[in-house]
């Protein structure tokens, strides 16, 4: 690979919101990619695979950012997988961008998305090189003032593996700069914040419970099964588990919050109204556990009907069985007493 074009310097001081959306496309690109190459690999005209030209690695994917914004914010909310292609009739020319493919591809995905455009572009590896340059021009033709996403796919399989926990995204963001010692346009390190509607979170929930399903139906010799009802179960309750501890830390954020209004402590003057009338109409919709003061009588006397259903369940089963040992005794006495007569 050649040399990183990434340098240290300040970048422009846009923000840039990155949405979960975007994670999944490119992990399932670069999934389905290397299934493709395990068998055979991959030609020019793939859609989102590179082939092993210009020192663009064989199992590296490309695509298209799509996002809005405003002037300062940028939001990164879906991609769009383009191909490479050679100039033709050259060739020893380096790979580029497909571009009347990557416009049509645009075209397209405007007629689904309206509100959507083109913010920039993804590929996959560990670090930005100088062929990632000359396709970072490509897109400019489509794109003002593109941003660059560079996921590492290797490094998050290797953590995976070594089962090393780590809080931060196998993801890097670059701008463009251009130096005045060389006039040429280098690659920047922005920063970048996961940003994730409701939705966005009930899916990313639901893959990562079929992926802890998946995983745990694997055997040691790594064949895959239909995930037991015990693996099922675990699953589920690891989920409930989750949800009950955030909104136990919820509960205590606004508990404390609460508790600094009455007692004046903390920058909690002037008072937020606006917070304490939202809470009071949470409260509102609990009626349960905001009026009675007897909810510890009601648990007992649930406790106490449990017990009896208990008790009642434990003496029919008990009289059932002394008439059958009663039934089965006067057969056997029954028996034998008439077998003595008999013998007299």
């Amino acid at each position: 690979m050649a040399p990183s074009t990434a340098t240290p310097t300040t970048t422009t001081g846009l923000a840039y919101l990155l949405h979960p959306l975007v994670l999944l496309h490119v992990s399932d690109a670069h999934t389905r990619t290397t299934v493709a190459g395990s068998s055979s690999a991959p030609g020019a005209g793939d859609v989102g695979s590179a082939p092993g030209a210009s020192g663009i690695g064989s199992s590296r994917v490309f695509g298209l950012l799509l996002g809005s914004g405003t002037s300062r914010i940028i939001s990164l909310e879906n991609a769009v997988e383009i191909k490479l292609a050679k100039e033709s009739g050259n060739a020893s020319a380096a790979m580029a961008f497909d571009v009347p493919f990557m416009k049509q591809k645009i075209e397209l995905m405007k007629k689904v998305f309206p509100k959507l455009d083109v913010v920039g572009w993804y590929a996959t590896g560990s670090e930005p090189s100088k062929d990632d340059m000359a396709l970072h021009r490509c897109i400019t033709e489509v794109a003002e003032s593109p941003v660059f996403l560079l996921m590492d796919v290797d490094d998050a399989r290797n953590k995976t593996r070594s089962g090393a926990a780590t809080a931060a995204l196998p993801v890097k963001l670059f701008e463009t700069e251009v130096h005045a010692s060389d006039g040429a346009a280098h690659f920047v390190p922005a920063s970048v914040e996961l940003e994730s509607s409701e939705a966005e979170r009930v899916a990313v929930d639901e893959v990562s419970r079929v992926a802890l399903s998946a995983s745990t139906a694997n055997g040691a010799d790594g064949a895959a099964g239909a995930p037991s009802s015990s693996d099922q179960l675990q699953s589920h309750l690891h989920t409930v588990r989750s949800a009950t501890s955030m909104l136990q830390d919820n509960v205590e954020q606004l508990l404390a919050f609460v508790r600094g209004v009455q007692q004046r402590q903390g920058p909690l003057e002037p008072k937020d109204h606006k917070a304490l009338r939202d809470i009071a109409a949470m409260l509102r919709q609990l009626p349960a556990s905001a009026a009675a003061s007897n909810t510890g009588d009601e648990f007992v006397r649930d406790a106490e009907d449990v017990a009896l259903v208990a008790q009642l369940t434990a003496l029919t089963t008990g009289v059932a069985r002394l008439v059958d040992v009663g039934a089965k005794s006067g057969l056997a006495y029954g028996a034998l007493g008439g077998a003595t007569a008999l013998g007299r």
